[in-house]
């Protein structure tokens, strides 16, 4: 009790203390940019992430994007932005178990001489992850709500592995509202980068939509692995 009272107060305003078993190894900061294709249309977006130690096993995390996507063929263009934050409980041998709000803004560009329209959504969630070797198990379960709209209910189910070079490959499939959704990515940290940056390939799949997405993320002075930054930084 006295060393953790010590490193909040040796930190202080941060009020952070890194966790040496479990929680977030340091706190650590990435900025990625993103770009999205599927059937009929094509975006780009940024994003940002932030990462803090709260006590030991217990971690948090706030991040923020931004969005554009441009409609074709008559398709609606649209602008968003989106801010989550969670907080969550980790082992790093065993794994992590977390919830999560997420305000999402979205505009909707009719055009055609029709006022944009705005929607405004929350979304709550719980995830959990477990950690079996050079693969992880993956879960979460999220609502959605906004004004004028059904509520959103999904769950998600996956597996992420770790391979050689530093690479890693993952899949997940959906139920409830997301029923029939299935995605899979990989992600990989090159080596003449010292582990500095990621790049991030991935496919979704809906039963009306199929989506590609390329994605570079940086990290800013946290050189590990990705198995390491996943279980510990992430």
């Amino acid at each position: 009790m006295k060393l953790r009272i010590s490193c909040l107060v040796l930190l202080f305003p941060l009020s952070v203390c890194a966790g040496e078993n479990g929680g977030v190894a340091e706190q650590n900061f990435e900025a990625g940019a993103e770009y999205d294709q599927d059937r009929d249309s094509s975006g780009y977006g940024l994003n940002g992430a932030y990462r803090l130690p709260i006590a030991e096993y217990f971690g948090a995390s706030l991040s923020a994007s931004a969005a554009r996507t441009n409609g074709q063929d008559n398709r609606i263009d649209t602008d968003s932005g989106s801010v989550v934050t969670s907080v969550f409980v980790r082992d790093f041998n065993i794994g992590k178990v977390g919830i999560l709000y997420n305000y999402t803004y979205t505009k909707l560009k009719l055009g055609y001489g029709f006022d944009d329209v705005s929607i405004n959504q929350n979304s709550y969630g719980a995830s959990g992850q477990y950690y079996l070797g050079n693969f992880t198990l993956f879960g979460s379960r999220i609502i959605s709500k906004a004004e004028d709209f059904d509520n959103f209910n999904v769950w998600f189910l996956g597996v992420q592995a770790y391979l050689p070079y530093d690479v890693s490959v993952s899949g997940s499939a959906g139920g409830m509202d997301a029923e029939d959704n299935y995605s899979v990515s990989a992600e990989y940290q090159p080596a003449f980068l010292n582990q500095s940056t990621s790049i991030e390939l991935g496919y979704s799949k809906s039963p009306h939509n199929d989506s590609f997405q390329l994605q570079v993320n940086y990290f800013f002075g946290t050189n590990v692995s990705l198995k390491q930054r996943d279980r510990q930084y992430r």
